[in-house]
């Protein structure tokens, strides 16, 4: 790889902790997953997990910034229940109309 490795028996070369942080820095700033790095550098993702675990590197996510637009607040709502009916209404509603409809449930007859 680079100086400084040691070459190991099966072909690959043991990695100075320099290295290592080179190596995660360059994927860091890649933006790649370590599946898509790791396939581009010939590096195995054990190998990147390993390494991040050892020197305690932490990839820090990207932020992407996002418009929240207001919401409308919610209305208070009143909750009446008659005869087993519950009506909910919001809270502004006309004192008469919600009279009218109390009276208007309170006079039918129960459902079965």
């Amino acid at each position: 790889m680079r100086n400084g490795s040691k070459q190991v028996r099966g072909g690959w070369q043991q990695w100075t902790e320099a290295e290592a942080r080179g190596v995660l820095a360059e994927l860091d700033s890649s933006g790649l997953s370590v599946a898509a790095f790791g396939r581009a550098r010939g590096v195995s993702q054990r190998r990147i997990a390993y390494w991040r675990g050892r020197l305690g590197a932490v990839r820090v996510p990207a932020f992407v910034p996002v418009d929240v637009a207001p919401t409308a607040t919610v209305a208070a709502m009143i909750s009446v229940e008659v005869h087993g009916v519950v009506v909910r209404v919001r809270e502004e509603i006309a004192v008469a109309k919600l009279v009218e409809i109390v009276v208007g449930l309170a006079g039918r007859e129960r459902a079965c």
